[in-house]
Formats: structure tokens, C-alpha cells, sequence
């Protein structure tokens, strides 16, 4: 569950105070808060679409400063990006760059910010990508990482928001994520084995899988299913879920 969409706002002092008790009201009453829905002046925003060749086993890196990343699997041998660049004025949206550059095995992608770093600005992202990509680096300063379906490695960071992991097949090869601020969701199948290292300083875990070693609220690292590939979590405030039933 996303708690809110990270996008760096400026707020007039007269509404930061009240903006920051609504904020903690709702938290505490577990409930959703979406920034987006306070109307803070209007937000320019310009959509992109890019397709390119990708065959499987490709690697896949992105940087990202501000905004969500949700990555798809499908059974198509090419990537597709669709978005969004967003920033509070049009002059400072033109300074928003899309920087994709390409290998023969792999794709960079890059979010480049205006010379003024002041403000709203950045971009949201969807991508399609073959299942067996693997995700080099999937990073974002600031936004939410969703992943579904891919069964290649993966390294997703974040420093401030939530990460979302749909892995229907099981774990195939190792994955890491990792967040300091924002909850970690792990969804596998039944019957799924690897092993798992996951740790929290501010909050708890919670597995439906029979973990083999140490298990405390804090920390779980063992074998499930008699052991795997590795799945590495951590976050320094937000809950990890480890949720079976895909």
C-alpha cells in the first residue's frame, strides 16, 4: 500500500503547518495520503512513449530523482517506457530530460533534472519489459517501485518511498530492495523457496513462510523451502511483508 506519491512540493509557510497535521491525523488513523489530491497551484506536466528491441537477458538500468517506477513483465522480446515529466512551470519542464542510451545488451535510462534543483519536478514511469530482464539498478530518490512478473535479478533502491514486489513464478535469481523511508511488500506463490535476509529498524516483519533460522520482529534471515535464490530487503523505517498466495 502506497502511503502517499513522493514528489518534491513547495508550500506556502501558512499551509505547511496544517498540511503536516492532516499528514500525521490520517497516518495514525491508517489512513491513505495522497499530496496530489491538496491543491497547491496548478503542475505542468508532458507525456513520452519510447519502444526499442530488447532480448531476454538484457540489462535494464534507470535513475530516477523524483517519481514512482512501476516495471511490467511480458512475453513481448522489446522494452516500452510511457510516462510522465512533470514540473511546476513550463520553463523549468523543458529543463526535464528523458536520457535513454543503448548497448547491445543493455539500456540505461535516465531522468535529468533542470540546473534548478528547486521545487516540483521529475518524472513517473511505466515500463514493459521481457520477463528475464534482468534490473541492474532501479533507483529513485524520491517515488514508489513497483515490480511484477520479471524472474531475472533485480536491485531496486529507493530513498523515500514504498516498494512493491510481485514475483508470480518464485524467485529464480537473487533480488534486493531497499528503501529508508517506506514499506517493503514481497508477493510469491505457494511452494516458493529461497533463501531471505530482511531487516527493519523502525518498524516490524511479517512472513506467511515458514522461515528455517533466526526470526525476530525486526529481523528474519534463513532458508524457506529448503533455500533458493536470495532476497535481500531492507528498510530503515517502514514494515516488511512477505505475502504468499500469487
Amino acid at each position: 500500500m502506497e502511503l502517499f506519491r513522493p514528489e518534491f512540493v513547495l508550500i506556502p509557510m501558512r499551509n505547511s503547518l496544517l498540511l503536516a497535521t492532516l499528514a500525521a491525523t490520517l497516518g495514525l488513523a491508517g489512513c491513505d495520503v495522497d499530496f496530489d489530491d491538496v491543491s497547491i497551484g496548478p503542475k505542468e506536466e508532458e507525456t513520452f512513449h519510447y519502444s526499442y528491441d530488447c532480448k531476454p537477458g538484457s540489462r535494464l538500468l534507470l535513475e530516477n530523482y523524483n517519481g514512482a517506477v512501476e516495471i511490467t513483465a511480458w512475453d513481448q522480446p522489446k522494452i516500452e517506457i510511457d510516462g510522465a515529466r512533470f514540473a511546476n512551470t513550463k520553463e523549468r519542464l523543458r529543463q526535464v530530460k528523458i536520457d535513454i542510451s543503448r548497448g547491445a545488451d543493455s539500456m540505461t535510462i535516465r531522468t535529468v533534472p533542470p540546473l534548478d534543483r528547486g521545487g516540483n519536478s521529475g518524472a513517473r514511469y511505466q515500463i514493459r519489459v521481457p520477463k528475464q530482464v534482468v534490473l541492474e539498478l532501479i533507483k529513485s530518490t524520491n517515488g514508489s517501485l513497483r515490480v511484477s512478473g520479471t524472474n531475472g535479478a533485480a536491485n531496486l533502491r529507493t530513498t523515500n518511498g514504498a516498494i512493491e514486489l510481485r514475483l508470480p513464478m518464485g524467485l529464480k535469481n537473487d533480488v534486493r530492495a531497499s528503501t529508508s523511508n517506506g514499506s517493503i511488500e514481497v508477493k510469491l506463490p505457494h511452494g516458493a523457496a529461497f533463501q531471505v535476509a530482511a531487516r527493519t529498524s523502525g518498524s516490524s516483519i511479517r512472513s506467511d513462510f515458514i522461515v528455517e533460522g533466526e526470526v525476530t520482529k525486526k529481523r528474519i534471515e534463513g532458508k524457506v523451502g529448503g533455500g533458493g535464490a536470495l532476497l535481500d530487503l531492507s528498510t530503515s523505517n517502514g514494515s516488511i511483508s512477505l505475502q504468499r498466495g500469487l
